[in-house]
């Protein structure tokens, strides 16, 4: 069965961020089509910037996770391993059904803590490893969730970050883990110094650097309490939600008066306008939004802070 649909044109190169940043409006329902340097993605509105075709694209039916079990259970996506909330091997069969591309299923068994912010999870079905490449606008990142921390929710957030940018800028990533912050903005400023204490993400984020062919970063590995830049910079990225308001001492030792501070925090709701009043006696604007959710009664916030 085949259905015609508006089309997108976009060059291979540019697929995989075309379809995270438009996949609100790809058709679902419809298989994706490509040719040597195209992919063609059927959509449900028209797409400023892009050649818009009239095409025939094939139908496929696929259950959900939620239509084979009955309900909805809670899971996430890292490359090639999803990760269960809670559940068991049915939850798992079920995944890897619908997710063609799933070879893990782990389950989450602990929050994340320690120095170096990881967590502790269970196998359920699969390969049995912890280890997977994650492609996210165009980028691709080696992790091993059970060494590292990677949260595959602020991919929009990364970007956004990105796209604020410009080539004269020098930034420093506070926080770096594998580089999700750090290869994104790095393809659009001038330097990157980015500061990451965990030897097992720093082996990783260097490894990532070498995969995404980016040379524009400096790797200090280390406490980004201790950090002191030779130079002052442009932009602050500080990605430590439950922890990262401690360091704005060495964001501020290390940016440029003007400069710009990015400050994650996880806040109740009822706490942030008091929260952003707070932050105004220090900067000279200071402007919030929502990243993502964190829990019912939290949600991640970010905190754009003028020096």
């Amino acid at each position: 069965m085949h259905e015609q649909s508006l089309a997108v044109k976009v060059p291979k190169k540019e697929a995989e961020s075309f379809r995270q940043r438009y996949r609100n409006i790809i058709r679902s329902g419809l298989k994706v089509l490509s040719d040597e340097t195209h992919v063609y993605f059927p959509v449900t509105s028209p797409v400023e910037g892009y050649e818009m075709l009239r095409m025939e694209f094939p139908r496929y039916e696929r259950r959900s996770v939620s239509e084979i079990l009955g309900y909805s259970p809670s899971f996430e996506i890292i490359g090639d391993i999803a990760i269960l909330e809670e559940g068991g091997l049915k939850e798992a069969e079920a995944i890897m059904k619908v997710h063609k591309n799933v070879r893990v299923v782990l389950r989450k068994a602990g929050e994340v803590s320690g120095e170096f912010r990881v967590r502790k999870y269970e196998f359920v079905a699969g390969e049995r490893r912890t280890e997977t490449l994650h492609r996210e606008y165009g980028n691709v990142y080696r992790v091993d969730l059970s060494r590292v921390y990677f949260n595959p929710h602020l991919a929009n957030e990364r970007q956004r970050i990105a796209r604020m940018c410009t080539e004269k800028e020098t930034v420093l990533d506070m926080f770096a883990g594998v580089g999700p912050f750090t290869i994104p903005v790095a393809r659009r400023v001038r330097w990157v110094y980015s500061v990451e204490k965990n030897p097992f993400a720093v082996s990783l984020l260097k490894e990532n650097l070498r995969l995404n062919r980016i040379e524009n970063v400096t790797v200090i590995e280390g406490d980004a309490m201790d950090v002191v830049l030779e130079s002052r910079v442009h932009r602050v990225i500080m990605n430590l939600p439950h922890d990262s308001e401690r360091f704005l001492p060495s964001a501020l030792r290390n940016v440029l008066p003007g400069g710009v501070i990015h400050l994650y925090l996880v806040l109740e709701e009822k706490r942030v306008e008091e929260k952003k009043e707070e932050l105004s006696e220090k900067f000279s604007k200071v402007s919030y939004r929502v990243v993502h959710s964190y829990s019912p009664s939290k949600n991640i916030y970010v905190f754009d802070l003028v020096v």
